[in-house]
């Protein structure tokens, strides 16, 4: 099978027939990203408030919690699309090992963000009366906050390699990345770990690397200059 060339040819073969018609959004959304900004009370204002204005401070909690899932979602997609400017300039150079790593920085984006807010949807809708009733501010003697959406949030936001006794939130902690893969696997991705390990096969030195420039036949042993691409454009999904 002959390399695709054009981009969008390249992500019809490797994500499908939809995938170039989406990654056409991804500039627009890009620009009005850039034209966002975000401000968050501060949590003393914010704890003093809810004390003297539950209904008020929950309006504002709503609002808050809705900018903030609207700033994950850009900056996953904003993510996404720099590895996929990196997928797609390996491939137009046929770059075996950066295809293949690029790969592997896409699938580990979309499983972080597949663990953190895949279940997003799943908490709003069957809230979504509720959260719009607070957003409006009616009367109402219960408290109705999410701790499970704040901490997908603030994980997706704030997940790192902790460094060694720094003191953070435990959802700070990011996760082995076998847990971000088993959310996709769970999710429907049924191979998701073994894919993994074969990107993981290049993006480290492994035998796989060297067998990429070596070739033996027989009893004589050498270096191939043909490129591996075509190897490599049957790796990524």
């Amino acid at each position: 099978m002959a390399t695709p060339r054009t981009r969008d040819a390249i992500l019809s073969a490797y994500f499908g027939s939809m995938a170039a018609s989406i990654w056409k959004l991804l500039p627009s959304i890009d620009v009005e990203a850039s034209r966002q900004n975000y401000t968050f009370m501060d949590m003393d204002v914010f704890n003093d408030l809810i004390r003297q204005n539950p209904e008020r401070a929950q309006a504002i909690y709503w609002r808050e919690m809705t900018l903030r899932i609207h700033l994950a979602c850009c900056a996953s997609l904003l993510r996404h699309a720099d590895w996929l400017d990196t997928l797609l300039l390996a491939i137009e150079h046929e770059n075996f090992f950066g295809t293949l790593a690029a790969c592997r920085g896409l699938l580990e984006s979309a499983a972080d963000t597949f663990y953190s807010l895949g279940a997003v949807p799943k908490t709003l809708a069957p809230n979504l009366a509720l959260i719009r009733a607070r957003i409006k501010e009616k009367p109402t003697d219960t408290i109705f906050l999410s701790k499970e959406l704040e901490d997908a949030l603030i994980h997706f936001s704030h997940g790192r390699k902790l460094r060694r006794n720094e003191a953070a939130e435990p959802v700070h902690a990011a996760k082995q990345m076998r847990e971000y893969l088993d959310s996709l696997k769970r999710g429907g991705v049924s191979d998701v770990h073994d894919y993994y390990s074969e990107l993981c096969s290049i993006a480290h030195p492994s035998a796989e690397t060297v067998s990429h420039h070596v070739h033996q036949r027989q009893d004589l042993v050498g270096f191939q200059r043909h490129s591996h691409f075509q190897r490599s454009a049957s790796r990524c999904p």
